[in-house]
Formats: structure tokens, sequence, C-alpha cells
């Protein structure tokens, strides 16, 4: 499982290396497409962590504890 901040440097790295490619070898390349779908890939999974951890945070018992000490 990633760590959300490896996750993220690594999405910002492979945005970076796709805008490389993509100025290079034109946008519908195999490689910048490629490197999009790659891209894709991390984007879903740092989603599915986000809303992890919204649902976790509401879920969360501490908000009923407010207040009380």
């Amino acid at each position: 499982m990633y760590k959300t901040s490896l996750l993220l440097q690594k999405i910002e790295q492979l945005r970076d290396d796709m805008q490389v490619m993509a100025r290079k070898q034109g946008y519908t390349s195999p490689e910048s497409l490629a490197l999009s779908k790659k891209l894709d890939h991390l984007l879903n999974i740092y989603s599915g962590c986000v809303k992890l951890n919204d649902k976790y945070s509401e879920d969360s018992p501490t908000s009923d504890w407010q207040g009380v000490f």
C-alpha cells in the first residue's frame, strides 16, 4: 500500500514526465498514452485513499466527544 505523500510524489513526477514526452513526441504518441494510463492508475489509487480517509474521519468517535473534556 502506498503512503499518501509517496503517492503524490510519484503522481507529480509522472505528470512531469508525461508533459515532457507529449511535447517531444505528441500527445497521442504510444509513449505519451502509456504514461497517461499510468498516471490515471495512480490518480485512481490516490482518489481511493482520499475517500477512505474521509470515511474514517467522518466515522471518527472524537466528534462525539467534543466539549466533554
